[in-house]
């Protein structure tokens, strides 16, 4: 669904537990575009800027075969078969490459997510078919696509360690909480954008645990479930569900 930042922490909507924990929100930091890091700085040729994708891609490969602790300026150059100066080049510095990876994947992720919008959108007074709706997309993106989650759960733990990564995956998942703003809003979201986080959070620790230990009918029996129960959370503060409540 997305990726919110590795430097936010939690924040529950009601409990002792998490009374304490502080979330870095959507006006923390500046927000980019979703197009915002597409090419480079550097002034590229055609062929330069498609050899930058090349370098990003097999940057991709390391990241999710091998971990983030591997992904190294050396081991991408022997991953997409160049030169090592040709990486430096490029990139500079190992952060600067994690960087540019997160602000490939991040820009992914939100192309994703504005093929699920419209159709959460629709589905808004329906809170049982918005939660299925976003299991669906979270198992299609997050799961099946083994990559894309490996990646996310990898730059994740990387940017908890890397300020400047740690920067970019925030100021991501403020273009992703965005993205879903209006559809948390006809859900009946007071306060969208920490309701979203707190929906991805949540998600990302179910889907997490899958990638590492597959269990079987994930989707029917852990997954969706969790998001009707805190889809209708959401829900029910939605004006006319509390008056109906009060009634």
């Amino acid at each position: 669904m997305g990726l919110y930042g590795a430097r936010t922490v939690l924040t529950a909507r009601s409990g002792p537990a998490f009374s304490s924990a502080k979330l870095i929100g959507p006006n923390d930091l500046q927000e980019p575009s979703v197009s915002a890091f597409a090419e480079p700085d550097l002034p590229l040729s055609a062929r330069g800027s498609q050899r930058h994708k090349d370098l990003i891609a097999a940057a991709l490969r390391v990241l999710v075969r091998d971990g983030h602790h591997a992904v190294t300026l050396r081991a991408v150059s022997v991953e997409a078969n160049a030169s090592h100066g040709s990486v430096n080049y490029y990139f500079g510095s190992r952060s600067a490459l994690m960087c540019a990876l997160a602000e490939d994947v991040c820009r992914r992720i939100a192309n994703n997510i504005t093929l699920v919008t419209p159709k959460l959108v629709k589905c808004a007074d329906d809170p049982d078919r918005f939660a299925t709706v976003l299991a669906e997309h979270n198992i299609k993106y997050m799961v099946n696509d083994h990559a894309m989650g490996m990646a996310i759960t990898e730059l994740s733990l990387a940017g908890s360690r890397d300020q400047e990564l740690g920067s970019v995956l925030v100021k991501w998942g403020k273009t992703h909480a965005r993205l879903m703003r209006d559809s948390f809003l006809k859900l009946g979201s007071r306060d969208p954008d920490l309701d979203y986080a707190f929906v991805l959070n949540c998600v990302s620790g179910l889907i997490m645990a899958q990638l590492a230990i597959p269990r079987r009918d994930f989707e029917a029996r852990i997954l969706q479930p969790s998001l009707l129960r805190l889809v209708r959370a959401i829900a029910s503060e939605k004006p006319d569900n509390r008056a109906g409540e009060i009634s």
